[in-house]
């Protein structure tokens, strides 16, 4: 008996076609469309220079404001002078600027741009060349109520002024602090006056236990400072006031 033999289908096989690839764009085409893609990046300027200006402005403000103020301008023998001096009251603005604190600020234009913008107290001569108070000096025992009195800072050294702007600066509004020094010398005392901004500050400082690079302070009010002095110095009431 013979086998039957089928025959298998042979499967036809489909051939894939490959794809053609695409030519690589020129590269000036690729230029081209880089150009127009591309996001316009918007040229930047630094403000730096303007922030500096701006904070040189104020520390100059501060500076001469402090110069005019209620508390310094009374006791500032030299400025005084050259305010009474004037009939006007109005100081040259160079005899400002060739004060010790004022000899880093170079620009003479920036000085008197920048008390041009003192919004109370001084105001600048029409020419630019001189400056005066706008208001007449306070009551002395406006300042003296809202000032302290603290000691125990050992020797000076040439940044203790800024050092101690800083330190009482941190605990409220400081209008200024003023180091004492012995009459007929330029010896610091170890001891301050600081006026702060408002009686209230001035009495909680005034009551506080403070230390000074790890040192205790002797802190009082100013008023209270000056009631010790008196009594220790045996004067009347109506003696009382020019010894502090």
């Amino acid at each position: 008996m013979s086998d039957n033999v089928e025959n298998t289908p042979v499967e036809a096989v489909v051939a894939t076609e490959t794809p053609a690839v695409a030519e690589a764009p020129a590269a000036t085409e690729v230029a081209a469309v880089a150009a127009e893609t591309a996001e316009t990046v918007p040229a930047t300027t630094s403000d730096a220079s303007v922030v500096d200006k701006d904070e040189e402005k104020a520390k100059i403000l501060k500076q001469v404001e402090f110069y005019f103020s209620d508390s310094n301008l009374p006791v500032d023998k030299f400025l005084n002078e050259l305010v009474n001096k004037a009939k006007d009251g109005y100081v040259s603005i160079a005899k400002i600027a060739s004060f010790k604190r004022m000899r880093d600020f170079k620009d003479s234009a920036l000085i008197v741009e920048a008390l041009r913008e003192s919004k109370t107290l001084l105001e600048v001569s029409e020419d630019g060349l001189k400056v005066r108070r706008k208001v007449p000096i306070g009551p002395i025992d406006d300042y003296h109520n809202r000032s302290i009195y603290a000691k125990g800072f050992g020797e000076e050294t040439p940044s203790l002024q800024l050092e101690l702007e800083q330190y009482f600066g941190a605990l409220g509004d400081v209008k200024q602090v003023r180091m004492r020094r012995k009459n007929g010398s330029n010896e610091f005392k170890g001891s301050v006056f600081v006026e702060y901004a408002t009686l209230d500050e001035a009495n909680k400082v005034g009551s506080s236990k403070l230390q000074y690079n790890g040192q205790d302070l002797l802190v009082m009010t100013k008023n209270e400072y000056c009631e010790m002095k008196a009594k220790q110095l045996g004067l009347e009431e109506s003696q009382r006031g020019g010894h502090c």
